[in-house]
C-alpha cells in the first residue's frame, strides 16, 4: 500500500471552552477522527496542520494493523518533527 496521502476534504470542528479550543478533525474520505485540545493562542493553521498529522498517524497505526504497511519510524514530510528535551519531555513541534 502507498504512502499515506492526505485526504482532498478534511472537516474540522473547533470549539472554545474556558482557555482551550477542542478540535474534531474528520477524513471525509475514510471517515477516520481524531480529537485534541489546542491552546487558545494556537492559529487556525496551527491546527490544520496538526490535525493531518494526527490523521495521517492514526491511518498508518490502522493499516500496519491490517499488515497493510510496516511500520514508517518517521513523521510525515515537512509536518511534524517529535522532539524530547533533556528532561524527557515529549511534544510535537508544528
Amino acid at each position: 500500500m502507498p504512502a499515506y496521502q492526505p485526504p482532498s476534504e478534511v472537516l474540522l470542528e473547533i470549539e472554545r471552552r474556558g482557555g482551550a479550543q477542542f478540535v474534531r478533525a474528520v477524513d471525509s474520505e475514510s471517515l477516520v477522527e481524531v480529537a485534541f485540545q489546542a491552546p487558545l493562542a494556537a492559529s487556525r493553521g496551527d491546527i490544520e496542520r496538526l490535525a493531518l498529522a494526527k490523521l495521517a498517524y492514526v491511518t498508518d497505526r490502522q493499516q500496519q494493523a491490517e499488515g497493510k504497511t510496516k511500520p514508517a519510524g518517521v513523521a510525515p514530510a515537512g509536518r511534524v518533527s517529535p522532539i524530547t528535551d533533556s528532561r524527557h519531555r515529549r511534544g510535537w513541534v508544528v
